[in-house]
């Protein structure tokens, strides 16, 4: 008999809790969909994380990454094989790599008119591999002769349209040589195409690597002589050790300090870059679950304040607490565990996609996709388990009542006092009317208010990164450079040697600027850079400091920085730094600088100083003209651009020429990783911040049908109840509007400083319009939410809506 009852009070508690759930299937779907999203979007990040890192580390494998690198003067491979004894050491490659120009045009043009870029000449052995930074061939073959044959770097060759078969033109040392190309390549050293790790932008467009037979390497130096010698370990614990031999085998012909694993370019980007996106991956959509839980909680709290007559008739009849709280417990792990299999359906292959677009946005040649079990496995038990807490928590305030309070408590009475006050007499009705319903129930207010705040908060982070990033870009590209071409000079000309470009009808404007790579110090720390010499006369650079007023650099001993550089240095204005330029003696002159006021430059932009005062640096540490300058920084008259620019490229005195739009490029081009998540989160806000309105506002509309319907039956009109809602409706927003507003703009600088590189200093900002759209948006969600919530009341006939039974 007691097994039977048993079975009923089982079967009668399950048909409740499907009952429930059907009725309340609009707010309870909201809870599904917000868990869902908020782990199929860490799943995603999470999971695109964890692939990028195998996919990164199995191409260093495969193609054998060096573990350091030594830079020598020009040797022999004797040298190599003293490295390769040393105990410990794996593995050990000696190469000739030498600086060129790769010129652009026909074999009809020729070298000294032809377009160029920078780019590197690297040779690689023919009749084996390279037992250190081998090379993927993506397309045709790998280099079978010792002469003539040439491999190219393959989102070089894809930007500037050379294929397999193609001749390509290398010029090192004024010496033109031709190759013929007979693959593209992927190399581990330019997995992040960058030559310097302190500026990630991406160069596949302006800087080439060539990679050619050890002959013909060697022929353009006229020996078998390298320069380069790269080591990889056994045991990466002793590669300090292994490094300190080296380099006392090697010491008189160490050109410059061993280069180590994690400072090459391409490998300290690639590093600096995964420990941004992990911390991406998950800050967020740890934020999501956690406005889950709360959502979770407000839902069921309003669910048990409806039913609280409900309870107390129960637990009358002899229902425990236990019992109570395990059929609530039950709804709440019904929807944590639907939330939980929706988002990992979603966000497996989600995380797959994820992994794909950054392999190609890298290049990876081996990619590898797989599933972090151990983190998975963990997410799903802690979303389940936050929607069984948040249940509880719910829960646990309707069940600790007295039975008889549960049965007659209808509403928690409010700080607001039962006299009406001198204020609320000047309010007309709807104002009235919506503050004491408002004021009646704080914590149902609260909830209503958080759902807006939160909803607000999350499109206003995502909008304010985009904000802040176009603003930054428009101001550093059309308020900072007001030139069209840099110019760089093949060597220093003094103005007597300078070509005429400033007589050119095509041309509107000329600065000069005196361009020097440098060493800046400061106490401890140094940083390799290069600085500019710009004219106190000058307009077409233009420097402002961080209140946007101008800056005019003069002859006092002043150095001008951008917030970049002094973070990396450890300085601040006003302290004293030394700076040397880079000589070949190891002794050069040191001259001291005080740090004037700071550049409002959010890109990495070398350092400024007057021109006069570069001159008199460079001329005490190297020969050269008194009054030299390499740079040109031209404006073009209206209409007159293109013509420029040929003309600029067919002067014998010009290396090569930039244009702002082209770093604007890069820098988009460095950001479309950020910007591909950007808009990822953006979608997932959007919709979490849709459901949270349709959610809260349904559920709150639902949760008074009683007191709806009775205002219904005491003569309210549908017209007049529907504006006395919206009265209260537009209150709850408004409140909500400005606490996310606030808290939107402290998620999105989080969100900048989780994936901040050290090229860009993004300074945080939030347009008017951004802020309407945001306002209007939330406004129309929760209208159509109150619509929806309206049209559900006036479908219940009034006789069943002023009792106590949940709908």
């Amino acid at each position: 008999m007691k097994q039977g009852l048993r079975t009923k009070l089982v079967a009668l508690v399950l048909k409740k809790i499907l009952r429930d759930l059907r009725q309340g299937w609009l707010s309870f779907g909201a809870c599904i969909c917000m868990l869902a999203l908020s782990v199929s979007l860490f799943l995603a990040f999470y999971s695109a994380a964890f692939s990028l890192e195998l996919s990164t580390e199995s191409t260093y494998e495969k193609l054998k990454f060096l573990d350091f690198t030594l830079f020598v003067n020009q040797t022999s491979n004797s040298n190599v094989a003293r490295i390769a004894s040393i105990p410990g050491v794996k593995a050990v490659s000696g190469r000739a790599s030498h600086p060129s120009r790769i010129l652009l045009d026909p074999i009809s043009v020729r070298a000294s008119n032809s377009r160029s870029v920078e780019g590197r000449l690297i040779g690689v052995p023919v009749a084996e591999r390279a037992p250190v930074n081998d090379v993927y061939v993506e397309e045709g073959r790998y280099l079978a002769q010792e002469r003539g044959e040439a491999l190219v770097e393959r989102r070089f060759a894809t930007h500037h349209n050379i294929k397999v078969g193609d001749l390509i033109r290398v010029e090192v040392n004024s010496d033109e040589r031709r190759y013929r190309v007979v693959g593209l390549v992927s190399s581990p050293e330019y997995v992040w195409m960058a030559t310097n790790r302190f500026d990630p932008r991406p160069i596949e467009k302006r800087y080439g690597v060539v990679f050619v037979s050890e002959k013909d390497a060697f022929s353009t130096t006229g020996g078998a002589y390298i320069d380069e010698i790269h080591v990889t370990v056994k045991d990466p614990e002793q590669r300090d050790r292994i490094v300190n031999e080296a380099k006392d085998r090697l010491r008189a012909d160490l050109q410059s300090p061993p280069l180590l694993r994690e400072e090459q370019p391409s490998h300290a980007l690639v590093l600096r870059d995964r420990r941004a996106f992990r911390g991406l991956a998950i800050f967020f959509p740890i934020v999501f679950l956690s406005l889950s839980s709360i959502t979770i909680f407000s839902t069921l709290w309003q669910l048990l304040s409806r039913q609280r007559r409900q309870i107390g008739i129960l637990m009358c009849q002899g229902c425990s607490t236990g019992q109570l709280l395990g059929q609530y417990l039950l709804i709440g792990l019904v929807i944590g565990c639907l939330g939980t299999s929706l988002g990992v359906t979603v966000g497996l292959p989600l995380g797959y996609a994820c992994t794909r677009f950054y392999a190609g946005i890298l290049h990876l040649p081996f990619v590898q996709t797989q599933i972090p079990l151990l983190p998975t496995a963990l997410l799903c038990l802690v979303s389940v388990a936050l929607s069984v807490v948040a249940t509880w928590l719910a829960t646990r305030r309707v069940l600790d009542l007295d039975p008889i309070r549960a049965l007659r408590m209808e509403f928690k009475e409010g700080w607001v006092p039962r006299r009406q006050l001198a204020l609320e007499r000047l309010l007309p009705t709807s104002l009235r009317f919506a503050l004491r319903n408002l004021a009646r129930n704080p914590g149902r207010t609260f909830l209503a208010t958080l759902g807006v705040a939160t909803s607000v908060a999350q499109i206003v982070m995502t909008l304010a990164v985009y904000d802040s990033q176009n603003r930054t870009l428009n101001y550093y590209f059309e308020s900072v450079h007001q030139y069209d071409f840099e110019v760089s000079l093949k060597r220093v000309l003094g103005a007597t040697s300078l070509p005429h470009v400033g007589s050119w009808p095509e041309v509107e404007a000329v600065d000069t600027c005196l361009r020097r790579s440098a060493v800046l110090h400061f106490q401890d720390r140094q940083l390799d850079v290069n600085v500019w010499g710009v004219a106190p006369e000058g307009k077409l650079l233009r420097l402002f400091d961080e209140k946007d007023h101008l800056v005019k650099v003069n002859r006092e001993p002043l150095i001008y920085l951008g917030p970049v550089q002094l973070a990396r240095l450890g300085a601040r204005p006003g302290d004293r730094i030394t700076v040397t330029l880079e000589r070949h003696h190891p002794d050069p002159p040191e001259f001291d600088f005080v740090i004037g006021q700071v550049l409002h430059e959010p890109l990495a932009h070398p350092p400024k100083l007057a021109l006069a005062q570069l001159q008199r640096m460079t001329h005490k540490s190297e020969w050269m003209v008194a009054d030299g300058v390499n740079i040109l920084l031209v404006r073009a008259r209206p209409g007159m651009r293109d013509a420029l620019e040929k003309r600029l490229l067919n002067d014998q005195n010009v290396a090569g020429i930039f244009s702002p739009e082209q770093a604007k490029e890069e820098v988009q081009d460095l950001l479309r990783m950020f910007n591909a998540y950007k808009t990822l989160i953006l979608a997932f806000t959007s919709l979490f911040a849709i459901v949270v309105l349709l959610g809260t506002t349904t559920m709150t509309l639902m949760e008074r049908t009683r007191e709806f319907a009775t205002l219904s039956c005491l003569g309210v009109s549908d017209w007049k109840l529907a504006k006395l809602l919206l009265t209260e409706t537009l209150m709850v927003w408004f409140l909500g509007l400005l606490l996310g507003l606030p808290a939107g703009l402290a998620l999105g600088s989080q969100m900048m400083n989780s994936f901040q590189r050290q090229l860009l200093s993004l300074d945080l900002s939030l347009s008017p319009e951004t802020v309407v759209v945001t306002a209007l948006v939330s406004l129309l969600i929760c209208i159509l939410a109150l619509v929806n919530g309206i049209l559900r009341l006036r479908s219940l006939p009034l006789t069943a809506a002023t009792q106590d039974r949940f709908e």
